[in-house]
């Protein structure tokens, strides 16, 4: 009796302990899938196809593992003796005959190792459907790969000088002396798999089969042997679930995929450098010395020796070379498509970026991967929209941030402090103490463009006379525009900022900054994320600090505060 709880059972076929598991059909469909199982990733034994990928799929569904006396042998033989493939298929049958099933209502699948498998036991046994996918079609030449020399010592007879050529043509010979097929093929492969050449097999299937279905992957996602199936997937499925129905699709020879750049989250079409977004930000960390960026940069064509750099192009440009981070699990966050894996396309730089040291711009950024004499750049954009302010001890800002009309990333690097002074500046409240400070007012300055009230930003200076050192204070901004409306008309800037802590509070000194003793010149100066020009200061007052507090201010009006 089939024991039907999806958790692995075992059965004794003539002395030989097969290793199981089954879930039963649904509804009134009366079909069977086999499934075949490739190599472990932790192991040499496990069940492909046993998650979510067939979870809706209303077949009766048996999963064999190739694990008999602790070896893998492709569900074949020990040591050329084929008692092992025997057994399988008198289990296999009496699967069958206990779900009152025959070949033409069963499908046999399997992936890689698996893929092998199902085309051995469907084409020499008559199983009605045959889905395989990457499969070993020279065998011989794959087991002599050092990394398979447990499975090879178990198939080979060593007492035997031709073993490589008798593996190799194991597939073709089962095809030869079939009488006649009938079974409905899918082969799935992709030139990407280095270990396999599927030319001569496709030709001979094609004269033998009437129904062979050669699909090829060609998708640029696609760059190695274990992620061909994953990509696959939905086609298998699909297949499938038509086969259980007692339809068999008809491809004959198909290309899966595209051969063109495809964004990773979607959407982009509008890049210069390059129409495959596949550098995105991760997150940005700041002290008042350094910025450290971090980077996701999923290039399915690097090498090992690959090595990726961040760009900053402005007024100059500069160059930081970034380092992998392992270990972090970004599948489904950045990449759309589960069969992709970018576990290790974390990056961030090896050296922190100094924003004190850059040159006053507005940065565009990208990254560059370069592997041998290969080049490749891509720019660095965002999914979220995001805004970092980069407050600094010296007499640079930044503000790292999301362009909202491309998606692109860019650095923003200005002086605190210029020059160039609003059109008018009016102070409509203030109120001062010796530990704290207040004041509401109007930085106006027309005639700039202003894409949002976003791309602005206030802030509150101190700099010491006698050391020329700045302290610098973000500080919010106001939308009271009872003022532009009565001064001004036409396209203008004019802004109503209130130079106060969130909540309109007061700066406390001690608590929300602190002062060293001394004399300082206080500006409030108005930053616009466009062009570098576009930083206008004003010196406000002058003040004097004293055991952490205000021992005198004077405003610009010459008025003193006691």
């Amino acid at each position: 009796m089939l024991d039907i709880l999806l958790k692995e059972c075992t059965a004794v076929v003539d002395g030989l302990e097969i290793k199981y598991m089954f879930k039963p059909a649904t509804q009134d469909v009366r079909h069977l899938i086999i499934i075949f199982s490739g190599f472990g990733y932790r192991s040499l034994f496990t069940y492909d196809f046993s998650g979510e990928s067939l979870k809706d799929v209303p077949c009766s569904i048996l999963w064999i593992k190739d694990d008999f006396d602790g070896e893998t042998c492709y569900y074949l033989c020990k040591h050329r003796d084929f008692y092992i493939e025997h057994c399988v298929y008198k289990f296999i049958t009496m699967v069958m005959d206990s779900c009152h099933l025959t070949k033409n209502d069963t499908t046999v699948l399997g992936a890689s190792k698996g893929a092998t498998t199902s085309l051995y036991y469907g084409i020499k046994y008559g199983f009605k459907n045959i889905i395989s996918s990457t499969g070993q079609i020279n065998l011989g030449a794959f087991l002599e790969l050092p990394s398979h020399v447990v499975t090879r010592e178990a198939m080979y007879d060593l007492h035997k000088n031709d073993n490589h050529d008798f593996f190799d043509s194991l597939i073709e010979n089962v095809i030869n002396s079939a009488a006649d097929i009938d079974s409905n093929i899918y082969l799935i492969y992709s030139e990407c798999d280095c270990y396999q050449d599927y030319t001569n097999i496709n030709k001979l299937l094609s004269s033998r089969c009437k129904n062979f279905n050669e699909i090829k992957v060609v998708s640029n996602l696609i760059n190695n042997h274990n992620q061909i199936t994953k990509y696959s997937v939905p086609l298998i499925k699909s297949i499938l679930l038509q086969s259980a129905y007692g339809i068999a699709p008809r491809f004959r020879q198909v290309f899966l995929g595209s051969t063109s750049d495809v964004p990773m989250a979607g959407g982009f079409d509008n890049f210069e450098i390059d129409k495959n977004p596949e550098a995105y930000f991760e997150k940005v960390s700041y002290n008042k010395k350094s910025m450290q960026i971090s980077v996701v940069s999923a290039d399915r064509f690097a090498s090992k020796d690959c090595k990726v750099f961040m760009l900053l192009e402005g007024e100059k440009s500069y160059r930081f070379e970034l380092k992998p981070i392992k270990g972090k699990d970004l599948n489904g966050k950045y990449y759309k498509f589960d069969y992709f894996d970018i576990n290790s396309c974390l990056y961030e730089l090896i050296k922190p970026i100094d924003i004190n040291q850059l040159k006053p711009s507005l940065y565009d950024i990208s990254l560059v991967r370069i592997s041998g004499n290969a080049e490749k750049r891509t720019w660095l954009t965002s999914l979220k929209k995001f805004s970092t302010v980069l407050n600094s001890e010296d007499d640079v800002l930044g503000r790292i941030y999301q362009n909202k009309n491309d998606e692109c990333v860019r650095l923003f690097v200005s002086p605190s402090v210029s020059e160039r002074e609003p059109d008018a500046f009016i102070i409509e409240k203030s109120e001062f103490s010796k530990t704290s400070l207040f004041f509401v007012g109007d930085f106006i300055k027309y005639g700039v463009p202003l894409n949002s009230y976003s791309d602005l930003d206030f802030y509150l200076i101190f700099k010491n006379i006698k050391t020329g050192k700045k302290s610098l204070y973000r500080i919010a901004k106001g939308g009271n525009n009872y003022l532009r409306k009565k001064l001004f008309n036409g396209e203008m800037l004019l802004s109503n900022a209130v130079f106060t802590l969130p909540g309109y509070k007061r700066f406390v000194i001690g608590e929300d900054f602190t002062l060293d003793d001394g004399l300082y010149d206080v500006y409030i100066s108005m930053i616009l994320l466009n062009t570098i020009s576009s930083v206008y200061s004003y010196k406000y007052m002058f003040i004097e600090v004293q055991n952490r507090e205000i021992s005198f201010a004077l405003e610009n009006e010459q008025k003193y505060i006691k």
